[in-house]
């Protein structure tokens, strides 16, 4: 069976007791891995209101720039790094 699909699946529908063990561990992986965009994504908004109070807002597109590509390079690592685990 796909582990993707048994990630998401109930644990009542596990087929065997090895699979049970492949789906928690997918499922502590996916969560440990959310957990930890969820923490970067608050760690670069405070840096991005630190820095935009301390310019004053003469920054404001770049700082916003940047803080958008570092959201966005955070769920880049975070989908590769859940792959590289999982799959």
């Amino acid at each position: 069976m796909d582990d993707f699909l048994l990630c998401f699946m109930p644990l009542a529908f596990a087929p065997l007791a090895q699979d049970l063990d492949v789906v928690l561990r997918n499922r502590l992986v996916l969560t440990t891995v959310a957990l930890a965009v969820v923490i970067a994504c608050l760690a670069i908004l405070y840096t991005y209101l630190r820095l935009e109070h301390a310019t004053r807002g003469f920054y404001s597109g770049r700082l916003q720039t940047g803080a958008g590509l570092l959201g966005l390079i955070v769920l880049v690592v975070a989908y590769f790094t859940w792959a590289a685990v999982v799959g």
